[in-house]
């Protein structure tokens, strides 16, 4: 099913709403240590969903072990979950992944 409407919300109703460590990943892009999500330990299957909007955005199945010690998957739960963006702030050529419904930083 389609996700909806697009999420927006002020920078106070977001801070709000989320803890000081969500709001930095989410809405500024901070990117936690390596190793250090509780997210890179999760084996068990089910659903991962956005931690600003709660969208859906993969599932367990799609989950891997990149080697760099943040949580990877291969695609999305659904076509349209995510959104992509080019990033070249570190010297490299990266790719952003970011919530479609919210905006949310993802990785």
């Amino acid at each position: 099913p389609p996700i909806g409407d697009r999420l927006v919300l002020s920078e106070e109703e977001w801070r709000r709403r989320l803890t000081r460590e969500q709001y930095e990943i989410l809405r500024t892009q901070r990117t936690e240590p390596a190793f250090s999500c509780p997210l890179w330990e999760e084996h068990r299957t089910g659903t991962f969903y956005c931690a600003g909007c709660g969208a859906p955005l993969f599932h367990s199945r799609d989950k891997f072990d990149s080697g760099t010690g943040w949580t990877s998957f291969v695609r999305p739960i659904e076509r349209g979950r995510i959104e992509e963006q080019r990033d070249s702030s570190h010297g490299m050529v990266r790719t952003e992944v970011h919530c479609a419904r919210c905006g949310g930083h993802q990785g």
